[in-house]
Order: structure tokens, then C-alpha cells, then sequence
């Protein structure tokens, strides 16, 4: 028997379960089955739905607001949004099948890939109907087109406002560019399609090894390497790049360069940053003003509020932080730096020797730790709590206090107030692993899996776990303490790179 997990983000109580917010502590059971196997729990990002994926012998199940769809062969993917549900299953007679809008959607004989618009109020699909290849938009075939079999780019992307959707397929050697159903334009290869907040539609294109990138009205190049499109987390800004040193943001030309990295965001979109590099020597690049030269430079790193950057660089074979600019260092390694909601108060994360990790926080120094794992702060700063390990013992310290001893801590989260903190943490590996929640010191557990500590509601910190119980498994949505305006984050791939050095 396995467990598989996924880790969830921010949710709302009252989105998740339609009910009003209320402060207790404790589990409450939100669904009970008996399986053989349970995948998830999959989650909208909004909140408002959860679903399971259960097998049971060799039939797999969906399960969906406690309701179960199937029986099927396999399951493939599955897509929550807004209101929105898409599945893709095969059939034991064979066909793939489509689920949408709370019923069988579409069935064909095979079924590509799936994409689900960001409300949840569109579908669309890239099928195999007696053995051409089609795209399918709510329904609606757009085609015949073909694609290579183990083809991997993208195929079909909506606009955030869902009023728009894009793709391409293959037709007489050459790859069409649609656009709401119209063939648009065509070239030699065509990926990297986006859709900007106000609707613009971009991608990238080659053409006898000539490389263009579009975007709305305009085409840029040509290149002698292919670009790489990004738009930033709500879709206001974008920028492409090139492994030539050519970059582009929000439409206006930057370089050339002998290389460049790609554009990142300001949570609002009103920062963008990125690193260059030039004769030899590298530079971090924000808002289009240059800082170094440096030996090397990470990408910048902004605050939630946007008044605020970081990056890590080294020069002379020694290492500093960089802050708005200014040089903090040196140090053995440099990690990088988290900053309080406000950005008034950072925390920097440096090893002063070789193995020795800290915290600086303000005026003080917490550590030395063998690691450092993420960090949240309070809304003024005044609290936070972070994850280390010592002589491979994991441990939550909050305010300077360390707490328990765990094989890994994997989230933390503080309230804005300071009143309530809380971690999710592991003991023991493989199949012998559990999973634990502590809030305000008080430990809930032992699960067979925990996903991502999270806010419900605006002061809840809680998080979902699965159990086993009596042969059957249980979600259970795991309620500590009553808070303001709780907010944290759990490891991510970035920070196992940034704050784990081999």
C-alpha cells in the first residue's frame, strides 16, 4: 500500500468547506473511504474544491466533494479551479474520456494533453480521433493537426481573463499558430506560448534556424538562439530571453549582452530583475540599473511589498549579500535574505565559517547550524520562526527558542499578530515515516502524510493530513489556534538549492 502527497497552498476555510469561519482546536474528519491506494489530496488554488484520486483492486476512483466518479482504468490528470473540475481517465473498454463540468465531457482514443482555464470555466484538450490529431476547446475540434508522439511543449494555454485561448498543430510540415480557433500565422517549430493579463497572446517561433519571438502586434528578432517567455505571477509584466545575451521586458529592449538569465517579478509586478554578465565579469540588473561587477551573482530576490531586494554575489573569492545595493559581508557562503512583510526587518542567512550557518536577524545572530530551512516573520517583524538542523537532528526555533527534535521540519508559518506559530514536521523514512503538526507548542499526529501547513480563513492555522484508521483512510483538516491574519511558507525546490549547500 502507498501514500502520495501533494503539497497545497494558501487556503480559505469557508471556500473549502462552504462554511463560515469559526476558532476551535482539534481534527475534524472531511472524509472517510476505504481504499487500497489514495493520491492527493489535489486542491483549486482559490481553495474551494479538494479531490482524491483512490484505488480499490484495479479500478481507480475520483473522488470529488465526497462523491465518487469512476469506476476507471487509470487516471491521469487532475485539474481544480473556481468552480471548475477536469479529469482525464481511460475507460476499461479503452477510450479516454474527458470529465468536465460534472459529467463525461468528451471521450476519444487518446488524449494528450489537458488544460484547465485559470476559473475553471473553460477546457481544452489535444486528441486522437480516428488517427488524426485535433484540438478540442469546451467541446468545439479545431483541426486535423499532428504531433510528434513524445512531443513535450506546450500545446494549448487560456488567458487569464478566459476570453481567449492559444495553441498549435502541425499541418502540411508546418506548425500553425491558433488563436480562438483561427489559424494565424505558421513557421518551421512553434513553444513558449503565454497569455499576458490583458490579453496578449506570445510565443516563440523558428524559421530556416532563425529565431523570433511574438508577442500581441509586434515580432522580435531575428536571434540566433531560441527565446524563453515569462510573465510574472498575475500577468502584468512579461520578457523573454536568449542563450545569445538579447533581453526583452514589458516591450522594451535591454543589451545585448554576452549572456542574460530570464526576467523575475515583484509579487505586484512593478520590479522586475534578472543577472547579465559582460566581458567576464557579472552584474544583477534591476529595473534596468546595473550593480557589480562581480565574480558571480545570483537572480534577485523582492520583498512582498516591493520596496525591497536581494542577491547573493561573490567577488575575490569571497561572498556578500546584497541588499537595495548595499554590500553585506564578507562571509564563508552567502545564502540569501527573507524580509517581514513590510520589509523593514531581514533576515540574512550566511555561514561565517565553513559548515557553520546562522541567522542574522536584526542585531542578533541565531545559530551556528549545520542547515537552515525557510523562514516567516511576524507582519512587523517582531516574531519568526525558521527551520535548522544541528547534528542531523531538525529543529523549529521561534524567536530564538529552539523547539522538539524531528528527521525534518517542512513548513513554518507565523500570524501577522506574532500570537500564533505552528510547523509541520517528520519523523522516521519511507514507509515508516510520520507526519506531525504543532501549533503554539501543542502537537497534533501521528499521520501517515501532512500537506502543507496553510491559513484558513483569515486567522486559522491549520493544515490537511491523511490517517489510516481501522483499514480505512481518513483526510482530516487539523485546526490549532485563533490568530489575525496568519501567513508562512514551506520549502521549496529554490530553497533546498538556496539554504541546503551540498
Amino acid at each position: 500500500m502507498r501514500i502520495w502527497t501533494s503539497y497545497l497552498g494558501w487556503l480559505g476555510l469557508s471556500a473549502l468547506t462552504g462554511q463560515s469561519v469559526y476558532a476551535w482546536a482539534g481534527e475534524e474528519v472531511l472524509h472517510r473511504l476505504a481504499a487500497d491506494e489514495v493520491e492527493g489530496p489535489i486542491l483549486s488554488a482559490d481553495g474551494s474544491q479538494w479531490a482524491l484520486k483512490v484505488r480499490r483492486g484495479g479500478d481507480w476512483f475520483l473522488v470529488l466533494a465526497q462523491q465518487e466518479i469512476g469506476p476507471f482504468q487509470m487516471l491521469g490528470k487532475v485539474a481544480l479551479a473556481g468552480d471548475g473540475l477536469l479529469a482525464v481517465a481511460k475507460e476499461r473498454e479503452g477510450h479516454s474520456v474527458v470529465y468536465w463540468g460534472g459529467d463525461i465531457a468528451a471521450r476519444y482514443e487518446t488524449i494528450f494533453a489537458a488544460e484547465l482555464s485559470v476559473q475553471g470555466q473553460q477546457w481544452g484538450a489535444v486528441v486522437e480521433k480516428d488517427g488524426r490529431d485535433y484540438i478540442v476547446v469546451n467541446g468545439d475540434e479545431f483541426g486535423p493537426y499532428r504531433y510528434e508522439p513524445l512531443e513535450r511543449r506546450q500545446r494549448l494555454v487560456f488567458a487569464p481573463g478566459e476570453s481567449h485561448w492559444g495553441g498549435w498543430g502541425i499541418k502540411a510540415s508546418k506548425a500553425m499558430v491558433v488563436l480562438n480557433g483561427q489559424e494565424v500565422a505558421s513557421h518551421d517549430e512553434v513553444a513558449n506560448l503565454i497569455f499576458t493579463a490583458d490579453g496578449s497572446f506570445g510565443y516563440t517561433s523558428t524559421d530556416r534556424d532563425a529565431h523570433h519571438v511574438s508577442y500581441g502586434s509586434r515580432v522580435w528578432g531575428p536571434y540566433d538562439s531560441e527565446g524563453q517567455l515569462v510573465t510574472s505571477i498575475d500577468g502584468k509584466a512579461w520578457g523573454f530571453w536568449t542563450a545569445s545575451g538579447h533581453l526583452v521586458v514589458n516591450n522594451q529592449l535591454w543589451g545585448p549582452y554576452d549572456q542574460t538569465g530570464g526576467p523575475v517579478f515583484s509579487r505586484d509586478s512593478s520590479l522586475w530583475g534578472t543577472w547579465i554578465s559582460r566581458d567576464g565579469r557579472k552584474f544583477v540588473l534591476v529595473d534596468g540599473e546595473e550593480y557589480g561587477p562581480y565574480n558571480q551573482v545570483s537572480m534577485p530576490h523582492f520583498s512582498a511589498d516591493a520596496l525591497a531586494w536581494s542577491a547573493a554575489v561573490t567577488k575575490d573569492d569571497a561572498h556578500y549579500l546584497l541588499v537595495g545595493g548595499e554590500e553585506y559581508g564578507p562571509f564563508s557562503e552567502a545564502l540569501g535574505v527573507d524580509f517581514a512583510p513590510d520589509s523593514a526587518v531581514r533576515a540574512l542567512s550566511v555561514a561565517k565559517e565553513p559548515g557553520a550557518f546562522y541567522y542574522m536577524i536584526g542585531k542578533k545572530e541565531y545559530g551556528p547550524y549545520a542547515k537552515l530551512g525557510p523562514l516567516s516573520f511576524s507582519g512587523e517583524g517582531k516574531k519568526w520562526v525558521f527551520a535548522a538542523e544541528r547534528a542531523s537532528v531538525a529543529l523549529a526555533v521561534v524567536s530564538g527558542k529552539e523547539n522538539a527534535a524531528y528527521d525534518e521540519v517542512e513548513a513554518v508559518a507565523i500570524s501577522l499578530d506574532a500570537s500564533v506559530w505552528g510547523y509541520c514536521a517528520r519523523k522516521g523514512e519511507g514507509d515508516e515515516a510520520r507526519h506531525f503538526l504543532n501549533i503554539n507548542g501543542i502537537e497534533y499526529g501521528p499521520y501517515l502524510a501532512m500537506v502543507q501547513l496553510g491559513l484558513l480563513g483569515e486567522d486559522n492555522l491549520s493544515a490537511l493530513a491523511l490517517r489510516q484508521d481501522e483499514g480505512e483512510f481518513e483526510l482530516i483538516r487539523v485546526t490549532g489556534h485563533t490568530g489575525r491574519g496568519i501567513r508562512g511558507r514551506r520549502a521549496t525546490e529554490a530553497d533546498s538549492k538556496r539554504r541546503f549547500p551540498v
